[in-house]
């Protein structure tokens, strides 16, 4: 086993899985039975933040659930540009499984959870678990406010945060969230401006993939038609940037429905105010239309972010919502 302990604190281990870095926490109360397994992801853009950063929360998570909470510490961008973040956080999560017993937990119970741009992670190692067919199988992936897709910047949610007198009210608009995408794809800002204009994929590729990002598919106040005919291109750079974007584990919304079918079942939470509300909304839209497992919370009155803002009311709520349904779905 290749666990290196070290710098025992309260409920935390510092470790590493196959490589990864990862904080382990366990809950102090014992337990007979084997228990179950969170792997968490944190947020930051693929750029920011560490397990130390989401300490605070992950060990909430842990006291909540009486679950196993490892926390991965992947290498960020813009040093380490996609599949990199995405292969650390599939290895952690592979070697967690393997050796569950170890820890003290059922490998039958373990799920894998993110916010931001950790949900963007966890849904891609779902992914990658469903069409590998690997198993023990993951119990449930929890997707908090998830980065989902970088191929149309129009969504009604990028249009309202990315306007001066509204940007204010959320940490992620349009500009910030292709700035990171950017730096998480391509290690540099050189696409920004195209991606800004929205010309960095080609016509046929909207018209192709728009049934995957289709706006019909929100609340009706935010819904809009797009204009896929009529919009601008640059071939040049839709033809670099293609293979990135369309994937799947760089960008999940873009998975089929086939795909998506290979999920465990699935927590989604959207906020208000937020950029990335619309493509949450999208991927619980399209997860219902397939019959797939689905515990969908949309929250009102808040902004990207208020799961780990821990002076906020909406932190207590969100944090114990969360904690009930891992609490459900484990037992």
């Amino acid at each position: 086993m290749c666990l290196h302990m070290m710098n025992r604190v309260d409920l935390a281990e510092e470790g590493t899985f196959d490589g990864i870095g990862v904080r382990i926490f366990k809950p102090t109360t014992p337990s007979k039975e084997l228990r179950a397994g969170v792997v968490y992801i944190h947020g930051g853009g693929w750029t920011l933040l560490s397990v130390d950063g989401y300490d605070r929360f992950t060990r909430a998570l842990a006291k909540k659930t009486q679950a196993i909470v490892v926390s991965i510490d992947y290498r960020l961008a813009p040093e380490h540009v996609f599949p990199a973040a995405f292969d650390d956080c599939v290895k952690a999560t592979k070697y967690f499984m393997k050796n569950a017993a170890a820890f003290g937990v059922d490998s039958s119970k373990i799920g894998v959870a993110g916010d931001s741009a950790g949900g963007n992670l966890a849904m891609a190692v779902s992914l990658y678990f469903g069409k590998e067919n690997i198993k023990p199988k993951l119990n449930f992936q929890g997707l908090i406010y998830p980065a989902l897709q970088a191929m149309d910047y129009n969504l009604s949610s990028y249009r309202e945060f990315d306007m001066s007198m509204r940007n204010t009210y959320t940490p992620v608009t349009k500009t910030t969230m292709i700035h990171y995408y950017n730096l998480y794809g391509f290690g540099g800002d050189q696409y920004v401006e195209y991606f800004k204009e929205n010309t960095h994929t080609t016509r046929e590729t909207k018209k192709k993939y728009r049934k995957l990002i289709d706006p019909s598919h929100l609340t009706w106040k935010y819904q809009m038609v797009p204009d896929d005919d009529n919009s601008e291109e640059n071939l040049e750079i839709a033809n670099k940037v293609a293979n990135v974007i369309l994937n799947p584990y760089f960008a999940p919304l873009m998975a089929t429905d086939e795909e998506l079918k290979l999920l465990p079942k699935t927590y989604l939470i959207t906020a208000e105010y937020d950029g990335l509300r619309d493509e949450g909304m999208i991927l619980g839209h399209r997860l219902r239309r397939i019959n797939h497992p689905l515990n969908y919370k949309h929250w009102d009155g808040v902004e990207h972010g208020f799961m780990i803002y821990s002076f906020y009311d909406s932190y207590k709520s969100g944090l114990e919502h969360l904690s009930s349904y891992i609490k459900e779905v484990s037992t």
